[in-house]
């Protein structure tokens, strides 16, 4: 069901835009693909023009420039991607999909216009950490530890080549997506008029750095890092300033960024499972 809310939220937020076409697609456009639609587009589109390669691991620089040279000389080279468009001017929706079950599974997506390519971003990051990323975090303190309505809800952002989102997700009693929905929406309105504390900052650039010198230890989810790094168009240096970057940032920065980039007012909700009647927030008590 997260895949399916998400889904939602894309088709409605990109229509007419590629991200608007679900992940996986549909069964009948899955069905009507044959081996020679898919010949044609690995003839068409693994190609060296359209070619970043990443390698991490033990090798010298030269026997890595001699492993790429032999990739890309053995694939076509007369094929590139076309840029993507930018996308449409977002709309707010509230989306409801009927579907049996106990529970309800949510998603909002709050559209970005940050480029991740700029420092405004790192601070969009550290936002994200204190709003909805671990235990500690706003949104978790607020709906699992104060009112008990979920076991899990959780922020990330959606870096994309234009443009992005804030996701949140998260599932709950049917009988309280209205209540859990407002609570939300007040955390984070609360947050973005006054910004995370300086206890809030600290902690989340501590949970980010030991995040990421694990990913960083590791071959694998290094090389992933620097494959989203290329496709993203970060700064050559993104990997040795991004840590005392973030630890630059104060909380008036945070503050100011979501005050003057985020509008709650463009927010898309999606939901997933039975339309029931709806009950006030359980007592805290």
């Amino acid at each position: 069901t997260q895949s399916r809310v998400s889904s939602e939220i894309y088709r409605h937020l990109f229509k007419g835009h590629p991200y608007g076409i679900p992940e996986g697609s549909t069964p009948e456009s899955v069905a009507a693909i044959d081996t020679d639609n898919l010949r044609a587009f690995h003839r068409k589109a693994f190609s060296a023009n359209n070619l970043e390669m990443v390698m991490v691991g033990d090798l010298s620089r030269a026997q890595a420039e001699a492993i790429a040279e032999q990739i890309s000389q053995a694939l076509p080279q007369n094929w590139a991607a076309i840029e993507l468009p930018a996308p449409p001017p977002a709309q707010p929706a509230r989306i409801h999909i009927e579907q049996s079950g106990a529970s309800n599974t949510l998603a909002m997506a709050l559209p970005l216009s940050i480029p991740v390519n700029t420092p405004d971003y790192l601070r969009l990051v550290l936002a994200n950490e204190v709003l909805g990323s671990g235990l500690e975090s706003r949104l978790m303190q607020v709906l699992r530890q104060r009112h008990g309505l979920t076991y899990n809800i959780s922020s990330h952002l959606v870096p994309l080549q234009t443009g992005g989102l804030l996701l949140i997700q998260w599932e709950v009693a049917s009988a309280h997506v209205d209540a859990s929905l407002a609570l939300v929406r007040q955390t984070l309105e609360a947050f973005y008029q006054h910004g995370p504390t300086l206890a809030e900052l600290h902690f989340a650039r501590q949970q980010i750095a030991g995040q990421w010198v694990r990913g960083v230890a590791q071959n694998q989810r290094l090389a992933s890092i620097l494959a989203e790094q290329a496709q993203l168009g970060l700064a050559d240096d993104y990997l040795n300033t991004y840590l005392p970057c973030l630890g630059a940032i104060d909380t008036r920065e945070v503050r100011e960024l979501t005050q003057f980039n985020v509008d709650l007012t463009r927010q898309v909700v999606a939901s997933v499972g039975p339309a029931v009647a709806q009950m006030p927030l359980p007592s805290t008590d």
